[in-house]
């Protein structure tokens, strides 16, 4: 199959915190992970590779077409993890209490997370791919956004990070033909911040701080090798590499 040919492998972008199902870490780390057919293979012990479900971590969660994501859901310093039906716009959330599950944004959105607000609990967003138009609202819950404004183009894929490291996420958008990142300076700003060329065309956009310096920088996944290569500095290296081809990645960080 060409690049050409591949169907758009849609992910959700959020930058967590603490680890999936535990109390928090003292030493953790930004790790990767890819989720198949509704199962989520998560490098936990942060080697950039996957060993098997009693060393690294499985977890089964969502559906085949749902869109994964992770976040701090409820504060607690833990990972947890959630689904969205682009069908619905329903986001499935899973965290300390169980799971539960609400609807935010229209059918056809692309679904992101982040801190917006600083809190220390991550919120949902969500895109919508026609319009470049986001929606962002600082909790993990239906109700009206927080934030709405357009950044980027239409058809560009979305993501979040804290691009500064001031403990507030803020938006960037990756243009898929052109292997470009565009990030945000500011929240709701519409003017861009900085432009980062990493990757190749059809590759996809994730975030993460891949060096512990409190500062989030992106990445890029390629669904055809099952391999990741993070932008540490001014230079890309590869970060892992599993071999789950045509996966949805996620970005977490996990205890060692």
């Amino acid at each position: 199959m060409s690049r050409a040919a591949l169907p758009l492998l849609l992910v959700a972008s959020c930058q967590p915190i603490g680890e999936i199902g535990a109390a928090p870490a003292l030493e953790v780390t930004t790790t990767f992970g890819v989720v198949s057919d509704g199962v989520w293979w998560l490098d936990t012990d942060g080697n950039g590779q996957w060993d098997g479900c009693a060393q690294d971590r499985c977890v089964e969660f969502g559906g085949a077409h749902a869109i994964p994501l992770l976040g701090d859901w409820d504060g607690d310093g833990a990972d947890a993890p959630a689904a969205f039906d682009r069908a619905s716009a329903t986001f499935t959330l899973r965290d300390a209490e169980g799971e539960r599950a609400f609807v935010f944004g229209a059918r056809g959105d692309i679904p992101l997370c982040g801190d917006w607000d600083g809190d220390g609990t991550s919120g949902v967003g969500v895109y919508t791919p026609a319009t470049g138009r986001f929606a962002l609202r600082n909790t993990a819950s239906a109700g009206p956004a927080d934030l709405t404004f357009t950044f980027g183009l239409p058809g560009d894929l979305p993501l979040a990070g804290d691009w500064d490291g001031d403990g507030v996420d803020t938006v960037a958008v990756f243009r898929q033909t052109e292997a470009l990142f565009l990030l945000q300076g500011r929240p709701a700003d519409p003017a861009i911040g900085e432009v980062l060329a990493l990757g190749a065309a059809g590759d996809l956009p994730l975030a993460g701080d891949w060096d512990g310096d409190g500062v989030d920088t992106v990445a890029v996944y390629d669904p055809f090798a099952g391999s990741l290569a993070v932008l540490v500095g001014a230079a890309p290296r590869p970060a892992a590499s599993f071999a789950v081809p045509f996966g949805k990645p996620v970005v977490g960080r996990f205890a060692r």
